[in-house]
């Protein structure tokens, strides 16, 4: 990821998604179809995240949620 870029947008497939989310922040988190997940990260530069990082589950929106 280039530097320059402050936040980026993953998209992807289950359980990969789970499995990123729980890697990051700790938290099992169940994602259906079309969910979105906010991730914060405590980095300076993208090459320095890894499984250390500290990350903080921010927020989930699930589709049954949204009006």
């Amino acid at each position: 990821m280039d530097e320059k870029h402050a936040r980026v947008l993953v998209v992807g497939h289950n359980p990969g998604l789970e499995a990123l989310i729980e890697a990051l922040t700790g938290e099992a988190m169940a994602m259906p179809t079309a969910a979105l997940a906010q991730v914060e990260l405590s980095l300076k530069r993208w090459s320095d995240l890894d499984t250390d990082t500290d990350c903080k589950l921010v927020n989930v929106w699930r589709p049954k949620d949204l009006e």
